[in-house]
């Protein structure tokens, strides 16, 4: 267990990198474009195979979406 092996050479050895993307647009959840960079994008480097449990990576983007979601909402009550 660990978020980064010890014998790491490559930046793609060590998990995905995306830049910046939105995961949301019209208050949809992009979930395909999740996929892909979890799951797809990081299988075409050698001996990666992307997301070890995507279904709980997504869960968990989506319950920070709400809370952040909650949060403006709770700041746009306050104002």
């Amino acid at each position: 267990p660990g978020s980064v092996p010890p014998n790491s050479k490559e930046l793609y050895e060590e998990g995905a990198a995306i830049y910046s993307e939105l995961i949301t647009k019209d208050g949809e959840f992009q979930e395909a474009l999740v996929r892909k960079f979890l799951l797809e994008d990081p299988a075409k480097y050698p001996k990666c195979s992307g997301s070890r449990k995507i279904s709980d990576n997504i869960s968990d983007l989506k319950a920070q979406v709400a809370a952040n979601n909650k949060g403006i909402q709770l700041i746009k009550n306050l104002i």
